[in-house]
Order: structure tokens, then C-alpha cells, then sequence
């Protein structure tokens, strides 16, 4: 039978049949303790009183010449300190952020630990499985007194972490335009929309995806094909992203599309209405700069569309993604050639083909490609 299934997210599919490819939602592939306004302003302090020093001293000198001394004082001043560059810092934030993550799997292994330890000693008491429980209770509730102090300074630990790579990630986005920061910081701007902080607060989910929105496009125009990739997915799907049925027809595809799994509540308002157009603006961007991924997801949507045209321009940048090594078009151009395509007059290939293709998608990692294999070495 034919192909009739598209690929959504980077994280769902949508099979018809139980065999389908998707993609992922977005990539990223998330300071310093001074503000960059106070960085930059004690810096020119720093930097007009080791000039007037210098000129003092220097006048110091000239005065000691002109009256006969036989020796002159050299002086010699400290160069400022380098700026950092956009890539340090965002180095630095990301090994902010790393100390972060440390800090907070310290914390939960500790905890664990408490747990597993009032649990044994439970089980030596031979108490029944209620006794255990309360045991369990009681020593958590005990250790965690004794432990307030230490957890205490390890959550100012995280903070200070946390806020020196939030700082750290503005200055590289914002005085350097370092596509990475942009994109790190676009990502969290989603991540706080859909918060359940802020369910009940719509114009600052507002705020949050326009943020995500512009940052997602100053990445793209720092040259990062990611940058447009994940805004054309956002245009793509829309926010809240709507969740597609997989009877509905190609032609409301970019209406109810989803991204990342979460069907859109009806009590929850639709932020950004899905936009094929600014999708497929933003796609044909990253395609421009060799992003295989959104090769992949207009190419599939145009062969969905139907149409001999269509599906011509569709196949070529779907095989463009495969020779680039993409394993969800290589998985897809397999199943295209077994089951062929008469629209285009692509006869169903050979049992041997299929193999060779096959396994070429599950050399470059694709899960489905190695659940087809699997499945046919079962059978």
C-alpha cells in the first residue's frame, strides 16, 4: 500500500500501520555574578583611574628631569583584562549549568540513599511491611532535621550556579549573538510557557513564546540552521501544539499537527495559531543551510500533499536528507521502494533492495528501521 503517514516531532509518530518515522521537536542539540551594564562600567572606572595615574606619575617624572635629577622612574602600566568572547561564555554558562545538574543529582542520590538505609534497617527489625513503612517515615523526617543546614548551603550552591549561567548565556546572546546561547535561551522561554507556573497567567505564556520566537529567529540570522528549524516547528505546530488524528486529511495537516505529544486542552488558549507559511519560510532557511531534518519534514509533507510535482520536489529532498545520512529518510526512502509509488512510476522493489536499505537506516541509527529488522528476523 502506499505511504500516507508524516512525520510530526522528533519525539511522536503518527503511523498508519504501525511503521512510520518521526521527528523531534526542537534542539539545542539549557554568568556571571555581575550584570554586563556594571561589567562594562566598573571596567571604564578601572580604566580611567589607571590612565590618570599613569599621567600623573608621567608628570611626576617630567618634574624630576627638569630639575636635574640624574634618574628617571620608568612606569609601566597593566593592560585592561581581554573580553571574553561570545564562546567563553557561553563555555562558561554551559559549565554553570553542568555544576547545576551535579548539585541537583547529588541531592536526589542523597535522598535515595536515606531512604534505602531506614528501609534496611526496617527489614533486620523484622517489622511487618506497615511497621517498615512508618520506620521509612520517621527516619526520613529525622534525617531530614539533621540535614536542613547542609541542604540549605548545597540549594544556595544551585541558585548561584543557576544565575551565573542564566548571566552568563544573555551576555553571549545578547552582546554577541552566539547562536547557541540564543537557542538555549529560546528553548527555556517554551520550557516556562508550559509551565504549570503559569496556566493561569496567558499573557505571560504570551510573552514567553514571543520571546522563544525571536530568539529562535536571531539564532537563524546569526547563521544557525537549528535557529530556523525549531521556529519553523513552532510556526508548524502551533502553542498549545493540537494534536493530529490520524484519519484527518493531508490538506489540515499544519492545523493540527503536534509537537512533542501534549494535545491541546480545550480550556487552555491557543497562543500562536499554527502558520504553514512562516513554517515553510522558516524550513526552506534551515534547508539552505544543510539542516537534514527539515529536508526530511518538508520533503515527506510535499509527497503527503500528492501530486506529481509534489512529489518529485518532496523526493528530492528527502533523498538529499539520506545521502547526508539522515536515518529517519533512509528508513522512509526503504519503505517507499518496497511498497513503490505509481504517481511517479517507482515499481516495488526487490526483497534484496529492501535489505540493502534497510539496513543502511539502521547503520545510521534509526529505532524504527531496527524494530522493522528485528521484527522480520522474529518472523
Amino acid at each position: 500500500s502506499k505511504l500516507d503517514w508524516v512525520p510530526v516531532s522528533r519525539q511522536q509518530f503518527i503511523r498508519p500501520s504501525s511503521l512510520g518515522q518521526g521527528l523531534p521537536w526542537t534542539r539545542t542539540i539549557a554568568s556571571s555574578s555581575s550584570h554586563p551594564a556594571r561589567y562594562q562600567y566598573k571596567s571604564m572606572c578601572n580604566y580611567l583611574t589607571r590612565n590618570y595615574s599613569h599621567s600623573q606619575t608621567l608628570s611626576m617624572s617630567t618634574n624630576q628631569s627638569t630639575t636635574g635629577s640624574d634618574s628617571t622612574t620608568a612606569t609601566t602600566t597593566s593592560t585592561p583584562p581581554p573580553i571574553p568572547t561570545g564562546e567563553e561564555l557561553y563555555q562558561q554558562a554551559m559549565q554553570a549549568m553542568e555544576s547545576v545538574k551535579i548539585l541537583r543529582q547529588q541531592k536526589e542520590e542523597e535522598r535515595s540513599a536515606k531512604m534505602y538505609e531506614a528501609w534496611e534497617k526496617a527489614k533486620n527489625a523484622d517489622k511487618s511491611p506497615k511497621d517498615q513503612g512508618i520506620k521509612v517515615i520517621k527516619t526520613l523526617a529525622k534525617e531530614t532535621r539533621k540535614e536542613i543546614d547542609h541542604q540549605h548551603h548545597q540549594d544556595n550552591q544551585e541558585k548561584q550556579s543557576y544565575h551565573r549561567a542564566m548571566d552568563l548565556l544573555e551576555q553571549a546572546a545578547f552582546q554577541h549573538d552566539h547562536p547557541m546561547a540564543l537557542i538555549q535561551l529560546g528553548n527555556m522561554a517554551l520550557e516556562r510557557a508550559g509551565s504549570t507556573d503559569l496556566l493561569e497567567f496567558p499573557d505571560q505564556r504570551k510573552a514567553e513564546i514571543q520571546r522563544a520566537i525571536l530568539l529562535f529567529q536571531k539564532a537563524g540570522l546569526a547563521g544557525s540552521r537549528v535557529g530556523w528549524y525549531n521556529l519553523g516547528h513552532l510556526y508548524w505546530t502551533g502553542y498549545p501544539a493540537i494534536q493530529l488524528d490520524d484519519d484527518n486529511d493531508h490538506d489540515h495537516y499544519h492545523d493540527n499537527d503536534n509537537d512533542h505529544g501534549a494535545q491541546s486542552s480545550p480550556q487552555q488558549e491557543q497562543i500562536l495559531q499554527p502558520d504553514l507559511h512562516e513554517a515553510m519560510d522558516a524550513f526552506g532557511k534551515a534547508i539552505d543551510l544543510g539542516d537534514t531534518d527539515a529536508m526530511y519534514l518538508v520533503g515527506v509533507h510535499r509527497m503527503t500533499a500528492g501530486g506529481r510535482e509534489n512529489i518529485h520536489s518532496g523526493l528530492k529532498l528527502v533523498e538529499r536528507a539520506g545521502n547526508e545520512g539522515h536515518g529517519g529518510a533512509l528508513y522512509y526512502l526503504a519503505l517507499l521502494h518496497l511498497n513503490g509509488e505509481p504517481t511517479i512510476g517507482l515499481e516495488p522493489c526487490s526483497e534484496l533492495d529492501f535489505v540493502q536499505r534497510l539496513d543502511r537506516a539502521v547503520d545510521a541509527g534509526n529505532v524504527d528501521a531496527m524494530f522493522t529488522r528485528g521484527h522480520s528476523y522474529y518472523h
